[in-house]
This record gives C-alpha cells, sequence and structure tokens, in this order.
C-alpha cells in the first residue's frame, strides 16, 4: 500500500510539474524561437535523409553545443550495453558494431563498450548451447575473435577496448540488469561522452549512485531507444495497469539522464520531445551487402521465407491470420519455411498445424545462410527497427511488411512492399514471387552500410543552442530526485524485489558484500580487479587460496587476431584460456546452422 500510494504521489507531482512548466515556457519570451519544436524534427528529419540545407541562420539557435560535438577524434567515448556476445541479439551486435566503427578511426583506447559478466548458471540461459566462459577475458577473446573474423574488421578489434561489469538474467524478461553501481567503474578524468544503449532497461532496476550520476559525470550522454517495452508489458499479467505506468517511468529515466535521446523509429513513444530525434543509426554487415551484390547473378529458387524468434509478438499470428484469408479467397495458399526457436514454439507449431497451414519448420539458422530464398514475409508491428528486414533488403530480396512506423525507414527501397490491407498483402506477396528484385543503387546500398549508419548517429548525437534553450530542465530534475528516491534509498532493494526485479533487486546487498558492479570470476562470486592486477582470494576458515591474472586488453587481441591469421595445419584446433574451439565442426556447422558453434571447455585444464 506505502509503495502505491508513493508511486501515485509521485505521478499526481509529475503531472503538476508537467502544468507548471507548460505554463512557464508559454510566459517565457525564449519559447518564441520560431515556434521551434516541430519545424526542429522537421530540421532533423531533413539531416538524416540528406538534406543539407537548414532553415536556421545560427542568430537562430542553430549552433551546436560544443560538448554535444562527438566527431573529434580525441573524444573519450563509453558504450554501455545490455547484452553481449555470443548472444546474438540486436543489444550485443549493435552496439558492438557502433562501437568498433567509432574506434577504427581514433586513437587506441579512446572507444570502451562496456558489456555485462554472466555467471555460469545465467549463461545457460542467454548463450548458445557448448558456449560457455569461465573468465571475462575469454568471453572478451571471443567478441575480439567474431569482430575480427567475422566482421572483418581486425583494425577495430585491435583499437577497442572492452570492460565487464556483473549482470543478472531475468528470465521472466529475457533481459540482462547491471549490478552495482556502473558509473562508479569509469574514472572522472576519462568520463567525457557516455552512450547508454537502452538507457531506461539499464536503469530500470540500478544501484544508488555512489559516485555521481550520469549527467554530473558525463560532458554529453546519448540515449539509444532500442524496444519498445509497452508492446511487451501488453502480453505479461496485469499489463493494463503496468503500461501506462512504465511509459512515465521510461519518460523519467531517460529525462534524468540523457542529454539526447535517439529513438530508432516512429513506433516508439514520446519521451522528452525537446531531446529526442528519429534516426535510424544501426546498419548491416558487409557480408549481407556482398551476398546481395551476387544475388542477380545467382537467382533465387525458392519463395517465401521467415526468420526470426518464435514468439507471438513478432507477427506470426498476423501472418497466419493472412495466409488464411488468401485460401478463403482462393482455394488455395503460398508456401512458407519458418527459421528460428523462440518461447512460443510449440503454441505456433501446434496452431499452424490445426489449421492446416503450408509451412514448414526449420530451427534456428543464420540469416546470410538463406540467399536461395527471394521473398521475406515479416508482417510483425511490436519492432522498433526490424534487423532482419535490414538483412534481407541488403540480400537483395523482395520484403512484404506492414505500412507501420517501424517501417518507415525501408520504404525508400523499391524492393520494399508494404500493405495496410489483406488484399494489399496478397497482391505484393503474389507479385513478388512472379517478379525479380530490383539491384540496390549505389546510394541506396550505402545507406545500409555501417559508415552511413555512423554518420547519422553523429549526426543525431548533436544538440544545438535552441534544443538547450528549450530543455525543461526543472521536469528533468524532479525526476532525477524522484529515481533517486525510489531507487537510492537505503530500502531501495525491496522496492525494487516488488517492481519485478528479481535476481537484479538486491543491489545494496550486492554492493555491500563486493564492493563495485566489477564482475565476479569465481564460483565463490568474488569480484575482480582492475586489468593487468592479480586477485588473491583468501578464503576465511580454509586453507585455499583463489588466483585469477587478468590479461590486457592488448594481449588478448593479439591472440584473437594471431588466432584468426594462423595456418598451422597441424593443428585440428585452437586452445585459448580453456576454451577449445574445434574448426572442423565449425565448418561443418556453418553449413547447416552457423548461429551455433561447437565450443567446448576442457575439463582437464
Amino acid at each position: 500500500v506505502r509503495t502505491s500510494l508513493i508511486i501515485y504521489s509521485w505521478f499526481i507531482a509529475f503531472v503538476l510539474s508537467s502544468i507548471a512548466t507548460n505554463a512557464s515556457t508559454k510566459s517565457n519570451p525564449i519559447s518564441n524561437i520560431n515556434k521551434v519544436i516541430d519545424p526542429w524534427r522537421n530540421l532533423w528529419e531533413n539531416t538524416v535523409n540528406g538534406k543539407k540545407e537548414s532553415p536556421y541562420s545560427k542568430e537562430d539557435g542553430s549552433e551546436i553545443v560544443p560538448e554535444s560535438d562527438i566527431r573529434d577524434p580525441n573524444r573519450r567515448i563509453w558504450i554501455i550495453t545490455t547484452a553481449c556476445l555470443p548472444w546474438m541479439t540486436g543489444t550485443s551486435i549493435n552496439p558492438l558494431l557502433r562501437a568498433a566503427y567509432l574506434a577504427q578511426d581514433r586513437p587506441v583506447g579512446k572507444v570502451t563498450l562496456f558489456v555485462p559478466w554472466l555467471s555460469k548458471n545465467d549463461q545457460e540461459h542467454a548463450f548458445p548451447p557448448n558456449i560457455r566462459f569461465n573468465t571475462p577475458e575469454e568471453q572478451k577473446l571471443y567478441v575480439y575473435k567474431w569482430l575480427s573474423e567475422d566482421a572483418h574488421m581486425p583494425e577495430a578489434a585491435n583499437k577497442l577496448d572492452i570492460r565487464f561489469y556483473s549482470g543478472r538474467y531475468h528470465d521472466e524478461y529475457h533481459s540482462i540488469f547491471p549490478m552495482g553501481d556502473l558509473s562508479d567503474l569509469i574514472p572522472d578524468n576519462e568520463a567525457d561522452v557516455c552512450v547508454l544503449e537502452e538507457p531506461e532497461h539499464l536503469n530500470w532496476y540500478r544501484a544508488p549512485f555512489t559516485s555521481k550520476a550520469w549527467l554530473d559525470k558525463f560532458n554529453h550522454v546519448v540515449g539509444i531507444i532500442h524496444t519498445n517495452y509497452l508492446v511487451y508489458t501488453r502480453s505479461i499479467s496485469g499489463g493494463a495497469f503496468k503500461e501506462p505506468l512504465l511509459y512515465y517511468i521510461n519518460q523519467g529515466m531517460c529525462r534524468a539522464y540523457c542529454h539526447k535521446i535517439i529513438k530508432l523509429s516512429g513506433a516508439l513513444q514520446e519521451f522528452a520531445p525537446e531531446k529526442e530525434v528519429i534516426s535510424n543509426v544501426h546498419g548491416v554487415r558487409t557480408k549481407y551487402l556482398e551476398i546481395g551484390d551476387r544475388s542477380t547473378l545467382r537467382g533465387f529458387t525458392k519463395g517465401a521465407y521467415f526468420v526470426g524468434k518464435l514468439a507471438w509478438p513478432k507477427g506470426l499470428g498476423e501472418l497466419f491470420q493472412l495466409m488464411n484469408y488468401i485460401r478463403k479467397r482462393t482455394g488455395h495458399c503460398f508456401h512458407v519455411d519458418i527459421y528460428g526457436q523462440g518461447p512460443h514454439m510449440n503454441e505456433i507449431k501446434d496452431f499452424a498445424g490445426k489449421n492446416k497451414l503450408p509451412v514448414s519448420f526449420h530451427g534456428a539458422k543464420d540469416h546470410s545462410l538463406l540467399t536461395e530464398y527471394k521473398v521475406f514475409v515479416n508482417p510483425s508491428i511490436s519492432e522498433v527497427l526490424c534487423t532482419t528486414i535490414v538483412e534481407a533488403l541488403a540480400m537483395g530480396k523482395w520484403v512484404i511488411c506492414p505500412k507501420h512506423p517501424s517501417n518507415e525507414f525501408f520504404e525508400q527501397f523499391p524492393n520494399c512492399l508494404t500493405y495496410t490491407t489483406n488484399d494489399e498483402f496478397a497482391a505484393n506477396l503474389y507479385w513478388a514471387l512472379n517478379h525479380d528484385p530490383l539491384p540496390l543503387s549505389k546510394a541506396l546500398r550505402y545507406t545500409l552500410t555501417w559508415e552511413a549508419a555512423t554518420e547519422r548517429f553523429l549526426q543525431a548525437s548533436i544538440m544545438t543552442k535552441s534544443e538547450q534553450l528549450l530543455a525543461k530542465k526543472s521536469m528533468d530534475k524532479f525526476w532525477t530526485w524522484a529515481l533517486e528516491m525510489f531507487l537510492g534509498g537505503k530500502n531501495s532493494d525491496m522496492m525494487r524485489l516488488l517492481a519485478g526485479a528479481k535476481g537484479a533487486a538486491n543491489q545494496i546487498e550486492y554492493v555491500k558484500k563486493y564492493g563495485s558492479a566489477l564482475p565476479a570470476v569465481d564460483e565463490e562470486g568474488f569480484p575482480a580487479l582492475s586489468e593487468n592486477e592479480e586477485i588473491l582470494v583468501e578464503k576465511t576458515g580454509e586453507a585455499k587460496i583463489i588466483s585469477y591474472e587478468y590479461k590486457s586488453n592488448a594481449s588478448v587481441k593479439k591472440e584473437a587476431i594471431d588466432s584468426s591469421s594462423s595456418s598451422d595445419n597441424n593443428a585440428d584446433s585452437i586452445v585459448k584460456n580453456d576454451v577449445i574451439v574445434n574448426e572442423d565442426d565449425i565448418s561443418n556447422s556453418n553449413e547447416e546452422d552457423k548461429s551455433t558453434n561447437n565450443i567446448n571447455t576442457d575439463e582437464k585444464s
């Protein structure tokens, strides 16, 4: 009851604060900057679309705030995200590639990627079968090796700094949450620019700040919103009550902890209109574009397919409904091959079987191996920006998707056919099945690259004087205070537990026990110290010493790059830090399912 009263009192205070702020803005002469909000949105859209003309002169407020311009290669950038390879999810791959493309043109060590370290038990839930790590250094080696070999970026792998924080996997949300104060792990003299990938997610159950909050610590903080959590909230128990509450909590998190907010598409909620901009700051890996370059000569031998997580929010229910509609209208229906795994896999298979739909299920498979298909079908409207659509367009395929804010970026591509009705879907689909896709133009091909995405990110991160003047600082301060009251008090662990944090609730207890958010590396949960230091933990009551030595980033990168370029024909496998990678097994599995590597822990070592 007390928790409910606190939450609703904050909500009432928020509404009153909003009214007061809006009233002050109307009476403030600063608000007469040419009714700036809507035209300014248009300005950013024009910039993202490649139109460089600005309707504002510098006298009208378009001058850039120096702290927000991160093009200078000497800026110190920290990118913090909520997932890490080998979990092949968008919040692990996209931040990694963003960090790599920023790092490759900058001096060594200017860009750091901060990722979660999971215990062995949590790795069982998040990582593919047979890929497990005993220490953060083993996982770091895996990431550098992937960046060098799969992403073909050895130079970036040599320059990028990767560090770990302690994380906990939440089985209900299928997400990772930080343990301990992340900002405290970053030295003040290196705290220049911070990119929070999913700022709301990173801060929902955060530990109390032990030194400084994000905006106090960094000169410029950019939040990138990846996921539409409101859609997922609707599908869980009590979603009707939780969704409006989450809407305002997300707003508060972004207001309190970000100078600039980048939304990947217009499908997301409003966070802070004067701070936010819509821009697709993601790209696609080169290998997908190279597949598309060869698609015209190779041709296609199969029709329609779907690839993605087998969960109802991913649009499979809508796909089956459309297939039923076409069958009722025409007496027959097209066939779809479905690739993927997920929490609703059995339900989806049962539904398709009961309705006798012409679908085949093939399990998980790397999208880049599905080169023979011509038409990618994705009816989902729960996405913010669908990664598989980007990949399909890069591979030279037709894409059939609904006309929706999440798909606006893709409408500029001739091979993207959007629909608003069942009949339009059917017309688009059968047209695509009977016609060849158009080759990508050079301009559109570049639009999909990570080089273009990085340029869009640099532009979208900028804050102008006008935006700075329009910032509702009183609202931001209110949310900073409210969230600190909720998450920073001595009883905040109980508040987090009531809010559904589960294993991520005991933040204060964790900090008292381990002292920081550095990852624990042994079975007893002892935390690792800084790099190049040797951890010697003497267990009380036992004549036993646990020794763990961190390797420097340089040595780990060298091992990853050396192993990728090694040509020793006598070696059947690469052994690194108790991890055995059997290359024959990898080459065989790549033909069937490149997403699963045969990596096992050597029990004897």
